[in-house]
């Protein structure tokens, strides 16, 4: 029979043991996106800029830019900020990160997607996470923006141990349809490790065993 000490000393063990697991498989973090809210550049309302951003952020041609919206454009201003990226007719709006594609981690790429009340309306879009300059993941139109609000759209890949693409330069797309116009803002991206299958068995065996050891101790109260 355990005495009360070596008891309470177990439990400890246990519990310091799941939650530094627990702490390993729950470790994620938000990667660096250049002007990921677009307000780098100064705008009065309702100016706009044709295919310029903020040094060392985004790219596009000069059917794209910033635009500093009004009330008549979106009643709710932007999500982020004052300023949103506006996509004309198919422009595709990108950036190039300093971060590069990890083994074992899942990507969560999220975008505030809009349409304006006045028009031109969102008629579609993409957002894609690219790896190399190869698309890894996309989201189009869904969800899709009612007119003068955004909406919030995520998508997200995992990349596995023998993913092709490992150490490639990681890429975000903004695209709008070949017709119409789409609004993004508030571009994030986070990264989450993805616990290796040792680790998961450790961290099963790890719940069993404080189980186990539950009953057992109930068991003795019983006796």
């Amino acid at each position: 029979m355990s005495s009360p000490t070596s008891s309470a000393c177990l439990r400890v063990s246990l519990a310091v043991f799941i939650g530094l697991l627990a702490a390993q498989t729950a470790s994620a973090s938000l990667l660096t996106i250049g002007d990921p809210s677009f307000e780098g550049v100064s705008l009065g309302a309702g100016g706009f800029t044709s295919g310029s951003y903020a040094a060392n952020s985004w790219n596009s041609n000069s059917n794209a830019g910033i635009l500093r919206p009004t009330a008549s454009e979106y009643p709710g201003g932007a999500p982020d900020g004052v300023n949103v990226a506006y996509s004309n007719s198919g422009a595709v709006i990108d950036q190039v990160l300093s971060a590069t594609l990890t083994a074992n981690t899942t990507y969560t790429l999220s975008v505030d997607v809009g349409s304006r009340l006045d028009g031109p309306f969102n008629n579609g879009y993409s957002i894609e996470l690219l790896a190399g300059g190869v698309l890894l993941s996309q989201t189009t139109n869904v969800p899709a923006p009612t007119n003068g609000s955004f909406v919030l759209a995520t998508d997200v890949y995992t990349a596995g141990a023998s993913d092709p693409h490992l150490g490639q330069a990681l890429e975000i797309k903004l695209v709008s349809a070949n017709t119409g116009q789409t609004s993004f803002d508030n571009v994030t991206l986070n990264a989450a490790a993805v616990p290796e299958p040792s680790s998961l068995m450790l961290l099963g065996l790890a719940a069993t065993g404080a189980g186990l050891f539950r009953r057992r101790g109930k068991s003795r109260e019983t006796k």
